[in-house]
């Protein structure tokens, strides 16, 4: 599963700044919506091709190409607070 995937990618080197990378990032990704979630997760976590994506959730690539623009920036949103954090 998706879930799994994610769970076991790996974010940051250090391994206690990884953990705290991971669940603060886990989270900002659990706020999307499933339509946004779902085609970012299958691009960035799984290296699905827009193709691959489009079939799966059964939309137009511009449909895929559009969800993962919108996750991406919600996400931004999301890790605004935490970007000292996440990017040191």
């Amino acid at each position: 599963p998706i879930s799994d995937t994610f769970e076991q990618a790996d974010i940051s080197s250090n391994h206690t700044e990884t953990s705290n990378t991971k669940e603060v990032v886990r989270n900002a990704i659990s706020k999307l919506p499933e339509k946004l979630k779902i085609p970012l997760l299958l691009k960035d976590i799984e290296g699905f091709s827009y193709q691959e994506i489009a079939d799966s959730v059964q939309c137009e690539i511009g449909t895929v190409k559009s969800r993962i623009f919108r996750a991406r920036e919600k996400l931004k949103t999301i890790l605004e607070p935490y970007k000292s954090e996440i990017f040191k």
